[in-house]
């Protein structure tokens, strides 16, 4: 089975870092990329349709266009999802934590920059529930 996962993250310099953890994963998983938070809703609206939902979903916090991630991760689009999610910050993983958790109970928090050494246990958890 084929696990489809979208980021949403308008920095393109890190697609080839998501593309690279991903493609090491033993699961077979399909990545799509949108840079805003309106596409991520059309995209994710479109899968829940065609019942060909994404499984995880990862988005920085903040985005081109005019919503934000946390706005992404409480839109209908994923609350009516059963897709995993992730929120990729700048800001230090335990303070968005502590400010924002209640917001978001069932979402991931990492931090930037990028170190899959440390967040590849909560991706692979994530990956095999």
């Amino acid at each position: 089975m084929v696990k489809r996962i979208l980021v949403v993250e308008d920095d393109l310099s890190l697609k080839p870092l998501w593309e690279s953890f991903f493609s090491r994963r033993s699961q077979q998983v399909q990545m799509d990329w949108v840079v805003s938070c309106e596409e991520a809703r059309k995209i994710i609206k479109k899968a829940n349709e065609e019942k060909n939902p994404f499984y995880l979903i990862i988005t920085d916090i903040f985005l081109a266009g005019s919503g934000t991630g946390m706005e992404l991760l409480r839109s209908p689009e994923v609350m009516n999802s059963q897709a995993r999610t992730v929120l990729v910050s700048a800001a230090d993983r335990y303070e968005i934590l502590s400010k924002f958790g209640h917001l978001m109970p069932n979402t991931e928090v990492i931090s930037k920059p990028l170190d899959f050494r440390k967040y590849e246990p909560i991706l692979n958890h994530l990956l095999t529930r």
